[in-house]
């Protein structure tokens, strides 16, 4: 008997953690509507993992292998709205292709160009709550919420909280006898950016500091950029400089030796027609070094109001940057430590915003 389906299969990355399956299926299945994958879903025709998923807002994790059979009949959404006349209709299909294409990026762009919602930073979210990784008398990990400093930039405007403040409140009413905790920031992540943290709880663990000079910590990035990089990975070795520059700048691309050595490796996860999402690994760790590097090439963090253009700015209320994944040697068992973290749901929206306009 002819095999009356077309089977197609995907893996799940690391990035689509979390991520609905029926919007996944929608940026994965070319051609076909929400509607369609949704027939599939209810038909039985989606697999994940050898076992038949009927829920459209089933959650992906990453290592996921997805199957969706397709029938022969199952054809690709039409552009045109005529059922009657589709032989005599191709100039017509071929506008309403040109008109649709235009209104997805006209969505997209109207979209991610939302006004910033209120109470949307920490110390106007009183049900934010601390999330601890890993905890035990040398270090503590944890995850950092955009919108917070890492530490205190020494500013005293607006009595920002910082994540260090929030650990420190935490560790006086763990140990209310001693009064307090050694506490001690081993790096900071810019207030926009999301992700991974670890903090020293004493001067064993403090001695992790020396791991980040030499650059033998481990760090991956999920970032989403301006514009489609066409090249499956790439490798970006510029020289920075440190200061004070036009626009609030902390940092720029320094002369021909000049500078301290900064180098960023990076990995296209996924294309959307104007942007790209990738896997970012730093060997280095310059101040704003993903941020600047990527704005030299021509592919600013969406988001990103200090080294970014106008266009990108206005796509999302943050730099697109998050802390996925850090590794360390423990100071004193000398194990292996590695600590994943998942996109937040903002930067899963913006995903699936730009995936299926």
């Amino acid at each position: 008997m002819k095999n009356m389906f077309e089977t197609k299969k995907f893996d799940v990355k690391f990035s689509d953690s979390g991520s609905r399956l029926d919007k996944w299926l929608c940026g994965k299945l070319s051609g076909f509507s929400r509607k369609q994958i949704k027939t599939l879903l209810d038909g039985g025709k989606v697999f994940v993992n050898k076992k038949r998923v009927l829920i459209a807002g089933w959650e992906l994790e990453e290592g996921d292998l997805i199957e969706a059979k397709i029938p022969q009949n199952f054809t690709k959404t039409p552009f045109s709205n005529d059922k009657s006349t589709e032989s005599s209709n191709s100039e017509k299909t071929e506008r309403n292709a040109a008109h649709l294409q235009k209104t997805r990026k006209k969505d997209v762009a109207r979209a991610l160009e939302r006004p910033p919602k209120k109470k949307e930073t920490e110390q106007e979210n009183p049900d934010w709550r601390l999330k601890i990784y890993h905890e035990d008398k040398d270090v503590i990990v944890v995850e950092k919420p955009p919108y917070m400093l890492s530490i205190s930039d020494g500013s005293k405007k607006g009595g920002r909280q910082t994540l260090y403040d929030k650990l420190k409140g935490y560790l006086r009413r763990k140990h209310k006898e001693s009064g307090g905790s050694f506490l001690y920031a081993l790096h900071r992540l810019d207030a926009d950016t999301s992700g991974i943290m670890v903090f020293a709880l004493s001067n064993e663990g403090k001695r992790i500091e020396s791991q980040f000079k030499m650059h033998s910590i481990k760090r991956e990035y999920i970032a989403i950029v301006e514009g489609r990089i066409e090249s499956s990975n790439g490798v970006i070795k510029k020289p920075l400089e440190k200061g004070r520059f036009e626009g609030g700048r902390k940092s720029r691309p320094a002369k021909a030796g000049e500078g301290k050595t900064a180098i960023t490796e990076y990995r296209v996860e996924e294309r959307y027609e104007n942007a790209t999402l990738l896997r970012i690994s730093v060997l280095t760790g310059r101040t704003h070094q993903i941020r600047v590097h990527l704005a030299s090439e021509g592919h600013p963090l969406l988001g990103d109001r200090t080294y970014a253009s106008d266009a990108a700015v206005t796509r999302f209320r943050r730099q697109a940057l998050h802390a996925a994944k850090l590794e360390f040697t423990h100071p004193r068992t000398e194990k292996k430590m590695k600590f994943v973290s998942g996109l937040p749901e903002d930067l899963k929206k913006l995903a699936d915003e730009l995936r299926c306009g």
